[in-house]
């Protein structure tokens, strides 16, 4: 039989009335505005706004009369034909939805009402065409299948559960029993009667009538069929089997329920939902909503992925990188501007565990004093204090600048000068300080090199180094963490040469230190260049091939020295424009994600654009890789830093893309992203002066992502659901400065306008758990973190 197909219109709602549909309905506000109550909740609808109505739910609305609105009605024997309305439910309501992608689906609404008005050749073949892609997307976007959740049985025993429910979905409508289910799951008659009963709650007999009488309401409402007809269709074996199990589960006949019903929507469908004729009214507003789809006509749907989360387990502790720490700034930059309101911002907003400040032995930061002889610590006195009095613990680089040691030969550091600098400030420190506040900190004694041009510290002499500097550590600060060798992530080799060599000289390090940027190294040893790596999960990778080189080393505690990440950043270039995008904020967001569990800390690199900016404040962005600009207004990758300080320890679940958090009293964290890497062609080109406005055109093809997440075993009731969304519309300091033509020399007034603009878009509905469970579908467009907290309502 073929698809019964209702024409789109186009309406002006103003009403105060009550209305029942007999159809599934559409509405998608093109101007104006519109309130409704629907299922208890009201809503308010600004245009753009979408939502869907079902049959035989009763809904208001109201409306001045100055609206449009598209009304896009499906049958119900054609939404139940290609879509399991019983096996889930639909969630489709823009309005107090807002984290779900509408995008897709507005567009195919607007195509359809266009293709509708067509009479040319193949115009009917292409309306239908749109029309059954708008039902793919609301199966495939909008609509949630239930997963059976039984409290009182073994998760290990719930894929048994889902084949018996999926079983029962699929044969009710015949003269099943248990016998068939017992011969369909390979499980005596016996041990299937008590397992049924104790999962669903009641015996076989019951529950499938139940079910069987819950299925046939669509018929028995909507269609023409007899009573005894619906009944046999569903199931049952006559018309008084029917009738008297409809009784029993409704308390009255199913011709009484029909009549009642049928009365009911008589009567309540006196909404005045008035068509607009005139299509020039509104044929300009369903052009520009059906090319919103980013030219996506023709192409494949973008796959969608489920993720269940088991909600009742009681989470994996674990240590939270994304609160560890943050590199403050290279010690010869701090005197160059005070950054202490930075520090102080960032600690009330994040709350970052360490500071790190690298390169501390420089002749410019801790000089000999000449008159009074001895050293002067007063920089260094000024920036420890501040740190403590913020909260946030110091982590001593204690490298040697490549710039203050380098010899034609490679770099020489001085050995005495470097262990009488360190004793003298131990000494100090522990004066001004206190010993138990020192032995909180961690010291870094890192090898001298270069990055970029290879040149490094020759490894007999920094193993003669570090082995007397810990040595003088030790004595002093007895309890305290040292480690280091600070290399970057692709000097594995070189590592365990050293490591090898310190163990042998009987050194003890806490902890092995590693940099990482995504470079790989490409061509022999006379034509080698640093490339970026393509590989999005070069952190990951770079950790996993540490650990195995290391797998034989033993701390002092017996157990596998751990590896301190002491910066982690997307870029070593100083003027690379991907550094200020949103790229920066999931590139924070999945190396997160994929490091969580692997490593023992993990420092961002790092806090601030104004450590490299000197005179350049004509621009207001310019391609360093601070979490501020150098005007103190926040860039991406502090707003990500700021949702990720909301999670907990307690990990429920993590994958390439989402981690889960179980916080106190029926509480859920929920973090996304949509990370897209450097192409593979610009990968080769990384060092090249890439035009502001092409920086967004040297990332990968990505198309948006599409989660379903179901938090399972949760406890049945309302959720508040808060949401924050960072993406190029919300929150991004680059693409509200490309609005502007990237204007150069911003005034105050800009400046001020800027740090009030730039934050997430924030989002606050309830949802309703069923059957406990807690379900999400989720759009994550390209370059977005998504933040959700779900928390149930008392």
């Amino acid at each position: 039989m073929e698809d019964e197909f209702i024409k789109p219109r186009v309406l002006t709602i103003a009403a105060y009335e009550p209305v029942l549909f007999k159809e599934y309905h559409l509405f998608l506000i093109l101007s104006g505005h519109v309130r409704g109550l629907m299922d208890g909740e009201n809503f308010f609808m600004d245009e753009s706004d979408l939502v869907l109505c079902l049959p035989g739910e009763k809904v208001i609305f109201w409306g001045s009369g100055r609206n449009m609105v598209l009304d896009v009605p499906v049958s119900v024997s054609v939404m139940e034909k290609y879509i399991p309305v019983h096996e889930g439910r639909f969630i489709c309501n823009s309005s107090v939805d807002a984290q779900r992608d509408y995008a897709n689906l507005r567009s195919l609404m607007a195509k359809l009402a266009m293709a509708s008005c067509e009479t040319g050749e193949d115009s009917e073949l292409y309306e239908k065409s749109v029309f059954y892609g708008l039902l793919y997307d609301l199966k495939n976007r909008h609509f949630e299948k239930n997963i059976v959740n039984v409290p009182d049985i073994s998760r290990k025993y719930s894929d048994r559960v889902n084949r018996i429910f999926n079983y029962i979905q699929e044969n009710y409508a015949r003269n099943i029993s248990l016998d068939d289910v017992s011969a369909y799951t390979h499980l005596s008659l016996s041990y299937l009667s008590r397992f049924f009963k104790q999962a669903f709650g009641e015996n076989f007999v019951t529950y499938v009538k139940k079910y069987r009488v819950e299925r046939s309401l669509s018929d028995l409402c909507y269609s023409k069929k007899t009573v005894t007809q619906v009944g046999m269709d569903h199931g049952f074996g006559d018309a008084n089997s029917y009738i008297r199990a409809f009784r029993e589960i409704h308390g009255t006949t199913p011709k009484a329920f029909r009549d009642r019903f049928n009365a009911g929507n008589e009567r309540q469908s006196t909404v005045r939902l008035c068509e607009i004729t005139d299509r020039t009214r509104y044929v300009g507003k369903l052009q520009e909503y059906s090319l919103n789809d980013s030219g996506r006509r023709g192409e494949a749907m973008p796959e969608s992925r489920h993720y269940i989360v088991q909600a009742d387990l009681e989470g994996m502790a674990v240590a939270p990188l994304w609160k560890c720490g943050i590199n403050i700034s290279s010690a010869k930059n701090i005197g160059s501007g005070d950054i202490s309101d930075e520090i102080s911002e960032i600690q009330k907003d994040i709350g970052f565990a360490y500071g790190r400040v690298s390169f501390l032995l420089m002749n410019r930061y801790v000089f000999k004093d000449t008159e009074q002889g001895g050293y002067n610590f007063f920089s260094f006195t000024k920036m420890v204090s501040h740190l403590l009095s913020v909260g946030m613990i110091p982590y001593l680089d204690l490298t040697f600048s490549h710039e203050e040691c380098k010899t034609p030969g490679g770099y020489e550091v001085d050995e005495a000068q470097f262990l009488d600098w360190l004793e003298q400030m131990l000494l100090y420190s522990v004066n001004v300080f206190g010993r138990e506040e020192m032995e909180k900190w961690i010291y870094d004694i890192g090898i001298t090199y270069s990055i970029t041009d290879r040149s490094i510290e020759k490894t007999a002499a920094f193993i003669s180094r570090y082995i007397k500097g810990e040595q003088i550590i030790r004595r002093i600060l007895p309890e305290a963490r040292i480690g280091g060798f600070n290399v970057t992530s692709d000097m594995a080799d070189m590592c365990m040469e050293i490591l090898s060599g310190v163990l042998e000289a009987g050194g003890h390090p806490d902890f092995i230190s590693m940099s990482i940027f995504p470079y790989v190294f490409v061509g022999d040893k006379a034509g080698e260049r640093m490339v970026y790596s393509s590989d999005p999960e070069y952190a990951l990778h770079r950790v996993q091939e540490w650990k195995r080189a290391m797998g034989h080393c033993q701390g002092m505690d017996g157990r596998a020295l751990p590896i301190y990440v002491n910066a982690i950043g997307t870029t070593v270039a100083q003027r690379n424009y991907i550094n200020d995008t949103c790229y920066q904020a999931t590139f924070i967001v999945k190396n997160i994600i994929s490091l969580l569990g692997e490593v023992g800390l993990l420092i961002f690199y790092q806090m601030s654009d104004y450590n490299f900016s000197y005179a350049e404040n004509h621009l207001l962005l310019n391609g360093r890789n601070g979490l501020f600009s150098q005007f103190q207004i926040h860039k991406p990758g502090y707003i990500a830093f700021s949702m990720m300080s909301r999670l907990t320890e307690l990990v429920l679940a993590k994958g390439q893309d989402y981690i889960v958090t179980k916080g106190k009293h029926d509480t859920y964290y929920i973090l996304l992203c949509n990370h897209v890497p450097v192409s593979d062609r610009y990968c080769l080109r990384i060092w090249d002066n890439t035009p502001i406005s092409e920086a967004y055109t040297v990332y990968a093809q990505a198309d948006d992502l599409n989660v379903l997440l179901t938090l399972n075993h949760v406890k049945d009731g309302d959720y508040r659901i808060l949401s924050y969304h960072l993406n190029r519309e919300n929150g991004s300091l680059f693409d509200e400065w490309e609005k502007t033509g990237f204007w150069e020399n911003p005034g105050t007034e800009e400046l001020k306008y800027l740090r009030q603009a730039i934050h997430p878009r924030r989002n606050c509905s309830k949802r309703g758990s069923f059957n406990g469970q807690l379900n999400f579908h989720i759009g994550v467009k390209p370059f977005e973190v998504i933040f959700i907290e779900a928390s149930l309502i008392i």
